[in-house]
């Protein structure tokens, strides 16, 4: 799944429920819980497992059962709906995690992985001109302080399956964000499903 938005449901956006997907350059916006992943069914435990790389979880979370999990590189898990509270748990919980490089509230580092923060993103306007946050006008592009840009790890982009960029390249990592920017920018991938054009402050390596 690629370049897909998943915004405003009542209930989880993405249920995996024996199923392992790859998510890249996905937008989560104002959803009660972004993502659930769990079993197939109780007589046939089949976890599930995603690959989540590159995407922006705004007032939405993730949630995995006991049994299941999520592999979480290059996200930013900021605001949740339900519950609301500032712990890293309303982000992402249950199940075996590993997480690396990724933007995360309330991070407090008991999840380990490297790379990882509880920073503000400072994303462009996450609530839009109308105030309310999951409509077409929030905007989640990163700021030109945001700790977010050029933090991301390169290693991690998956390969360009769907030949985004039709120079029949299969194997290249994928080379656009979720606006059909280029992916990598100033030699490192931006946290999230945006990528800037300007380097962080600070001139990150």
């Amino acid at each position: 799944m690629v370049n897909c938005r998943f915004v405003r449901n009542s209930s989880s956006a993405i249920g995996n429920y024996g199923s392992s997907p790859r998510l890249t350059n996905c937008i989560f916006v104002a959803n009660e819980v972004g993502m659930v992943n769990g079993v197939l069914h109780p007589n046939n435990p089949i976890p599930s497992r995603p690959d989540v790389v590159n995407c922006t979880f705004a007032a939405s979370g993730i949630i995995n059962s006991p049994e299941s999990g999520s592999v979480v590189t290059n996200c930013i898990l900021w605001g949740n709906i339900y519950p609301q509270n500032d712990t890293e748990s309303s982000r992402i919980k249950g199940g075996t995690v590993v997480v690396n490089n990724s933007c995360i509230q309330g991070w407090s580092g008991e999840l380990g992985g490297a790379g990882n923060l509880g920073l503000d993103p400072a994303f462009a306007d996450p609530n839009g001109p109308d105030g309310k946050i999951g409509t077409l006008d929030d905007n989640l592009r990163l700021k030109p302080g945001s700790p977010c840009r050029d933090a991301g790890d390169n290693s991690a982009l998956g390969a360009d399956t769907l030949d985004l960029d039709g120079d029949g390249d299969l194997n290249e990592p994928i080379p656009f964000d979720i606006e059909g920017r280029p992916r990598i920018q100033n030699g490192r991938v931006d946290i999230g499903a945006y990528e800037s054009d300007s380097p962080a402050s600070g001139g990150r390596p």
